[in-house]
Order: C-alpha cells, then structure tokens, then sequence
C-alpha cells in the first residue's frame, strides 16, 4: 500500500455490497427477495420494527484462491491503494490489519479481507458515485477482477444481483447510484 490514505467503513457497511461465488446466486436471489418482504412488513413511517438476519452463503469467497495481491493486479491501476483501512462506530474506531482497500478518494472503494492462509474471504465495495469519465475504467477493472467469471455482485441494500463479469450491468448500477447521488 502507497502514502498515508486510509480509508474507514462503518462497521453496518461490512459486505453490504459484497462478491459471492456464483455458485451462491440461488441462495442470494432467494435472500433478496425474502430480505425486500420483511423490509415491507416491517416497515414504519420512522424506520422498521425488526431488523431481518441473512444467513451466510451456501459456498465461501475464500474457495475461490483468489490473493490479495491478485487483486491488487487488477485494480491498482484504476483504484489506488490505501496505506490502511480502519472501521468502528460513533467516536469508537479501530484498525483492519487483514483488510486491503483499493479506490478513489471520495468515490469508488473496494475492500479485501483475507484469512489466515492469505486468500480473500470477503471482498465488499463502497460504490459512491463516479464520475461519469471514470466509470468505464471502474468497470473494466470490476468486471476484470480475478475470477470474474466465477462472482456475482450482490448490493443487499438496493436488491441487486448480477455477474462481476457483466460490463453492462455495472454500468447500469453506477448509473442507478450516480442518479441517487444528485438527489
């Protein structure tokens, strides 16, 4: 990782907008799904009455073999290294030594986490909202990410699901997020 940016999550955004193994897109779709019912039916003017739990995916990340420093091939270009990565709540924050994070400044940033044997076992991005130039390179770089054909992209908080590896459809979620954004 290279100079002194650091970046912080908030500790509800962990894997909020995650990639799974395909293999797991029946369980996700099923989740979103089920995920979009309880947030109707528990749904109130202020907010919602419970808070829905979803079950980990049938197949792991982490069986997948993809390193660190397969995906910092791939991104780094595009999206920046951090030199650490830092989560927490309210004035409570504390350091992620096994999380990487790749992005831009005030935009795009992409998380890696990786185990014990040095394989990611949750990779999870922040979207923003990039500019309307820089959201091609993003998505060559997120549709290129090692093993692409073998994810999909799941953003639990929008209800999304597609294939990392479909270029049009990132454009459409960036889209959809750069809309919100000037709202």
């Amino acid at each position: 990782m290279t100079g002194t940016r650091t970046r912080y999550f908030h500790e509800d955004d962990y894997c909020q907008q995650e990639f799974l193994p395909l293999s797991a897109w029946a369980h996700c779709a099923s989740q979103v799904a089920a995920i979009d019912a309880f947030s109707e039916a528990h749904r109130t003017e202020h907010g919602w009455t419970d808070m829905y739990v979803r079950p980990p995916a049938p197949s792991a990340l982490a069986d997948l073999g993809i390193t660190a420093a397969d995906v910092a091939a791939v991104v780094a270009s595009v999206l920046v290294p951090f030199a650490g990565v830092t989560t927490g709540y309210g004035s409570h924050v504390e350091a992620c030594p096994k999380v990487s994070a790749y992005g831009m400044e005030h935009g795009v940033t992409l998380f890696a986490e990786c185990n014990a044997r040095g394989t990611i076992s949750a990779l999870w991005l922040d979207p923003g909202a990039p500019a309307p130039a820089e959201v091609h390179r993003v998505v060559d770089v997120l549709s290129g990410l090692p093993k692409a054909q073998e994810l999909l992209f799941v953003d639990w908080a929008w209800s999304r699901l597609f294939k990392a590896a479909d270029k049009p459809a990132w454009v459409a979620y960036f889209d959809e997020h750069g809309e919100a954004a000037q709202k």
